[in-house]
């Protein structure tokens, strides 16, 4: 393999990356690679005062370290397999985790969020306290816009460390932001976050997966991991072990560091009910374990009678609520107008 091409063909024919993560790599890093690992592998011997043999290895270079911290990003079964393959010039996957920890707010995994953790789990176990953990993760929408600040351009698909921007790099969408809650304590902790546009459910898995090593790493025990309904994120848990959607569910998958620990699987419950009232609206009639009726009828007569006689029950239940797929339409819309007015001024 001498090319990105080539490399990025081979992983995807493995089905070690996406589409998505393939056309992100091409994108950004091109042309022949096998000069530049095998370069960056050699080892310096040079003698001390002594006489004794000193090696020392040579730096990464700025694109190598950007290539490995984007690949192990999107997957860290394929960047193991593109080290193991280029006679490990790439670094191990622990110093690359250093690479992309950030301490100054740009994204990638904060440094200064996980040494907080690692000092709170040690006061905990010099007490002999138990500190159980949920990691919390959520895609918030982002407006797409770029801009210079005379150094770097932002706006972009950033994973964090120093990733050279190129002329067709997509636009960030959304990002990708993992929290620390504690269980038993009241406190929680950003850890990290992504910007992105779409992730597939094996490059989620991936992140998740990279977080409880993490955590683990400074001996933060993580019992659950809590997340919406996207179709994705379903995919995400069959990927790492556990079964939402199956006949017989398993809301649990084993925990990467330690097999015989189990992660419990933790749907929000706030987004689930939104979801079934949402559905309700939509189908007009659900049916109970029993297959009696739940019409939504009611709802609406009990909307038209609140709107009639000016009050609001204890219900909260709003315009909003029955005209959800309009509100939808209008956001949609207003995303749209927004992306074509900034289109036209940078024009």
């Amino acid at each position: 393999m001498r090319s990105m091409k080539e490399v990025t063909e081979a992983l995807q024919k493995q089905l070690l990356i996406s589409t998505n993560a393939a056309q992100h790599l091409s994108s950004e890093f091109s042309g022949p690679v096998l000069s530049l690992l095998t370069r960056t592998a050699k080892n310096r011997r040079s003698a001390d005062e002594e006489g004794k043999i000193k090696i020392t290895r040579e730096k990464y270079a700025p694109e190598l370290r950007s290539f490995a911290l984007t690949l192990q990003f999107y997957s860290t079964k394929a960047y193991n397999y593109v080290r193991e393959t280029f006679d490990f010039a790439l670094p191990h996957v622990s110093t690359v985790r250093s690479w992309y920890a950030e301490v100054n707010g740009d994204p990638g995994w904060n440094e200064e969020a996980f040494k907080a953790l690692e000092e709170k789990s040690k006061r905990c176990k010099a007490k002999n306290k138990k500190m159980p953990c949920a990691v919390m993760f959520d895609e918030i929408s982002i407006k797409r816009h770029t801009e210079f600040d005379g150094k770097k351009y932002h706006g972009y698909v950033d994973v964090g460390g120093e990733i050279p921007t190129s002329d067709d790099k997509e636009e960030a969408t959304a990002a990708m932001v993992f929290m620390v809650v504690s269980m038993n304590d009241h406190w929680k902790c950003p850890v990290g976050y992504f910007l992105v546009n779409g992730l597939s459910s094996d490059e989620l898995a991936n992140l998740v997966t990279e977080s409880l090593t993490r955590l683990h790493n400074i001996e933060v025990d993580v019992r659950s991991v809590t997340f919406d309904g996207p179709p994705v994120h379903f995919s995400m848990c069959d990927k790492l072990g556990a079964k939402i959607c199956d006949s017989d569910p398993r809301p649990w998958f084993p925990h990467p560091c330690a097999p015989n620990k189990r992660v419990y699987v933790i749907l929000d419950p706030c987004h689930m009910i939104k979801l079934i009232r949402n559905n309700w609206c939509a189908l007009k009639v659900m049916r109970n374990g029993k297959g009696e009726d739940i019409s939504w009828y009611y709802i609406e007569q009990l909307y038209l009678y609140q709107e009639k006689e000016g009050v609001v029950a204890g219900n909260k239940l709003r315009r909003s609520h029955m005209e959800w797929k309009k509100n939808m339409k209008v956001k949609l819309a207003v995303q749209v107008l927004s992306r074509s007015v900034a289109d036209a001024l940078e024009f």
